[in-house]
């Protein structure tokens, strides 16, 4: 879906970084950050409601498939001490995989 997110996105962060190279107001900074990540949870919320619909609408399938837990855990805390920064977060993944059925995207038709 076009929105224009993508573009004030780019844009707060061209500002974002053009602003670390000046010496000027640090308050600047903040507000930039702030701006950035309110657009990325809009944009998380677009995605959502889109996918509703999708739902809503029969266009968006989901299906169960064989995944393994103890992969899913793992990207979920890579992702985890990504944004906080590795604090704290100790994983050991299990020595055999646990595979269970779980609900994933799979098909939209024609929904892009």
């Amino acid at each position: 879906m076009n929105t224009p997110l993508p573009t004030l996105s780019g844009s707060l962060q061209l500002t974002r970084h053009l602003a670390e190279d000046s010496s000027g107001d640090p308050r600047l900074g903040r507000h930039l950050d702030l701006a950035i990540g309110q657009a990325k949870l809009l944009g998380d919320l677009v995605r959502d409601l889109t996918d509703i619909v999708w739902l809503q609408e029969g266009k968006f399938q989901l299906k169960p498939e064989r995944t393994d837990l103890g992969r899913v855990v793992g990207v979920s805390v890579e992702i985890m001490r990504a944004q906080e920064g590795g604090h704290g977060i100790r994983y050991q993944p299990p020595p055999d995989p646990i595979l269970l059925d779980a609900v994933t995207r799979a098909a939209c038709n024609g929904c892009w």
